[in-house]
C-alpha cells in the first residue's frame, strides 16, 4: 500500500493570504492558550508559583484545571463561563490540531492557493484523512479565536484580575461575559468519502 506523497513547490516561494491567515491563526492560538494559562495561575493564587506551574501544562491539562475550579462552591457564580470557556477552547483545539499538525502542502484550485491536509488516524481501521482548506476556513477560525481569548479576558476581570494589559485586553476584543458561540466539533472525512465531501469543515450535526 503506498502512502507517500510527494508535492514540490516551485520557486520562487510567494507569501500568499493563506499564508498569512496560516501565520495569524498560530498567533491567535498561542494568545488563547496563554489567556487559559492566566486563568489557571488566578485560580492559584496570582503567584511565581502558579506561575510556574501553569507554564508546564499542557491543553488538556488546563482545561481540566479550571474545570476542577468550576466545581468549587466559591466560584459558583463564575463557573458557567468557566465550562463554557474551556467547551470553547477544546472544540478549537481540535480545528487547530487538524491544521496545524495536518498540513503538509500547498497547491492551486480554481486559481486560489490551499492548504492540503494528511492525517492519519490508527484508532480500530487505519483512515486517511486528505482535504484541503482554504484562507477562508481560517478566517472564521480565527473569527473564534478572538471571541474566545475576549471571553477569557472578561472571566479574568471577573475574578479580580486587574491591570492596564487586561483593560486593554478587553477594550481590544470587546469583552463581555455574554457567552460566544461556538463552532460544531470538527468532523473529519476519510478519504474514501472526499470525493462527496472534500472538505474538512464539515460540521456534526
Amino acid at each position: 500500500m503506498d502512502i507517500s506523497f510527494n508535492y514540490r513547490v516551485k520557486p520562487p516561494w510567494r507569501p500568499s493570504d493563506l499564508a498569512e491567515q496560516f501565520m495569524s491563526a498560530i498567533i491567535f492560538w498561542n494568545q488563547a492558550e496563554a489567556s487559559l494559562k492566566q486563568i489557571v495561575q488566578l485560580l492559584l493564587g496570582q503567584s511565581y508559583v502558579s506561575l510556574a506551574v501553569s507554564a508546564e501544562m499542557g491543553n488538556r491539562s488546563l482545561t481540566q484545571a479550571i474545570e476542577a475550579g468550576s466545581r468549587l462552591d466559591e466560584l459558583k457564580e463564575i463557573a458557567p463561563h468557566l465550562q463554557h470557556l474551556c467547551k470553547g477552547f477544546v472544540l478549537l483545539l481540535g480545528y487547530r490540531n487538524f491544521y496545524i499538525h495536518g498540513i503538509y502542502a500547498t497547491e492551486i484550485h480554481n486559481g486560489e492557493r490551499v492548504a492540503r491536509i494528511l492525517s492519519v488516524d490508527g484508532k480500530g481501521k487505519a483512515r486517511i484523512f486528505n482535504p484541503t482548506f482554504e484562507s477562508k476556513d481560517l478566517r472564521v477560525f480565527i473569527t473564534h479565536l478572538h471571541s474566545l481569548i475576549g471571553y477569557s479576558a472578561a472571566i479574568q476581570k471577573a475574578l479580580g484580575a486587574d491591570g492596564d494589559g487586561l483593560g486593554n485586553m478587553i477594550k481590544a476584543y470587546q469583552a463581555s461575559l455574554i457567552k460566544p458561540v461556538w463552532p460544531p466539533q470538527l468532523k473529519r472525512v476519510p478519504t474514501n468519502l472526499q470525493a462527496q465531501v472534500n472538505r474538512p469543515l464539515e460540521a456534526q450535526g
